[in-house]
């Protein structure tokens, strides 16, 4: 790619974040909180989440996501703080009075209607005209290629199939917010890879704030434009995929954001490019400024292993290889160095024969480039 052609490319990158910046909330969360009893499931949360944005939270077990989604469709009652849709207070607004729709793990389908009805329930108190009624549903069903499965009942559809028409009973109503509960949890690991796209694709057509709660990192990383990484009820960091993912906050956003190697260390200086440390065992490594603190963060994908040592020689040590998995088009190792207690792993890309894969029991050099770590406070 030319300079030009990448200069073209960062400069447009830059401008969609300007002007995804820009765009109004369309969900104002401030200060919310949420007990019960004598436990506290939501810790004085804040945050803004965009008009027309694909918006996840994501978390362990328990860390308070699902009670959030629930307040902001007003299936719960926060017990502080105020929520406020489109610029409109929600507080004690019931649920169905809300400009929100959700989409449930179960699908919650009425068994015993067809599809074109299931779709069609939620304007059954619509002062609409049953043409134009039938219009929308018929438009609902187009917009998720359901239209050749109107007249099915839902226990003669799969899992995808049923999820699409949930979609499409969501928003027959044109609600402002789409709250999407683990909607993929169902569905096996290919299906629900094929439904991220889809996903995204109708958020986009549709132009709805989707707010969605998921377990799958992966899930949240593909489809979201941004995301709110939660722990025991308080909020760790909220932004784009690419940022948690190269540039978290602290050391529990790294650990839930996909795989990573840390590191205890010492600053030993600083320099114009950056910081030379202290790793255990004595290894001195460089890294360019990216934080500060006392834990050294590396992705398995951002480490290389080598027979020989590598040149230049920044950032190297000697380790031996303990375990391998072979995963199609990618291996992950596991070695054993002086730097850490633990395993260290390694992420490489197939590119030769599995049987001229390393073994374990090889003794080997790990090294990365400067710019790979990511300091975080311990």
């Amino acid at each position: 790619m030319s300079q030009a052609k990448i200069h073209e490319r960062g400069q447009s990158m830059v401008e969609q974040v300007l002007a995804d910046a820009a765009r109004p909330a369309m969900i104002d969360i401030r200060s919310v909180g949420k007990a019960y009893g004598n436990y506290t499931a939501l810790n004085g949360i804040d945050m803004e989440i965009r008009q027309g944005e694909f918006f996840s939270l994501v978390g362990p077990s328990g860390c308070g996501k699902t009670t959030l989604l629930k307040i902001i469709g007003g299936f719960e009652q926060a017990t502080a703080g105020r929520l406020l849709i489109g610029g409109e207070d929600m507080g004690g607004t019931p649920a169905y009075r809300r400009p929100t729709n959700m989409v449930f793990q179960s699908y919650a389908l009425f068994p015993h209607m067809n599809i074109r009805k299931n779709v069609g329930y939620g304007m059954r108190k619509s002062r609409l005209p049953a043409a134009e009624k039938a219009r929308i549903v018929d438009d609902a069903l187009a917009l998720v290629k359901m239209s050749d499965f109107a007249d099915r009942l839902p226990g003669q559809l799969s899992g995808g199939q049923k999820q699409r028409i949930a979609l499409a009973r969501a928003i027959v109503c044109k609600p402002k917010v789409l709250l999407l509960d683990e909607p993929l949890g169902a569905l096996d690991k290919r299906l629900r890879e094929e439904m991220q796209f889809e996903l995204k694709s109708l958020q986009r057509r549709l132009g709805i704030t989707f707010v969605c709660v998921t377990h799958d990192q992966e899930e949240a990383m593909s489809m979201s434009d941004r995301i709110a990484v939660m722990s025991a009820g308080r909020l760790l960091q909220i932004d784009t995929p690419d940022n948690l993912y190269e540039r978290p906050v602290s050391r529990g956003v790294a650990d839930f954001v996909g795989s990573m190697n840390f590191f205890d260390v010492k600053l030993r200086e600083r320099h114009d490019n950056g910081s030379r440390l202290t790793l255990a065992g004595g290894i001195v490594v460089e890294t360019v400024n990216r934080g500060e603190g006392t834990v050294l963060a590396l992705r398995p994908e951002w480490l290389r292993l080598s027979a020989e040592p590598p040149a230049p020689s920044v950032n190297t040590m000697t380790c031996t290889l303990t375990e391998r998995s072979y995963l199609g088009g990618r291996n992950v190792y596991l070695v054993q160095t002086g730097a850490s207690d633990r395993p260290v792993s390694v992420m490489a890309q197939q590119t030769h024969s599995p049987t001229a894969l390393l073994q374990p029991g090889e003794r080997l050099w790990l090294s990365w480039a400067p710019e790979a770590g990511v300091l975080l406070p311990s």
